[in-house]
């Protein structure tokens, strides 16, 4: 867990961090199906 910040900042600071990880997860997956795919189908 971070140190406790002021209220003020908290929900702000959670909400970035929140959407950055979904991004990341989300390119991921991507990443992830398009090589199952490749290796699926050879050439």
């Amino acid at each position: 867990m971070p140190a406790k910040l002021g209220n003020r900042s908290k929900r702000k600071i959670s909400n970035r961090s929140k959407t950055k990880r979904a991004q990341a997860t989300r390119k991921r997956v991507l990443s992830v199906k398009r090589k199952r795919r490749a290796k699926r189908s050879p050439r």
